[in-house]
């Protein structure tokens, strides 16, 4: 059962990547999507660490150029 939710909180991460990198390209219809599901992942978080890890330390680097990053 942890594992499915596991599973589909990956997905909705997935998801919401690739609404930030949509939404970095200048595709603004990602907009709406990505607040929506950002909401649902941090629903995750609040349940699941590896989440709040995965969201805390690595999804604030999404959407950032090389330069940014260094």
């Amino acid at each position: 059962v942890y594992l499915r939710r596991l599973v589909k909180a990956a997905d909705k991460i997935s998801a919401l990547i690739k609404c930030v990198d949509e939404a970095q390209s200048g595709n603004a219809e990602f907009k709406t999507a990505e607040k929506g599901i950002h909401a649902k992942v941090d629903e995750m978080a609040a349940q699941m660490p590896e989440v709040a890890d995965f969201v805390t330390e690595f999804l604030p680097s999404y959407g950032k150029t090389l330069d940014q990053l260094l």
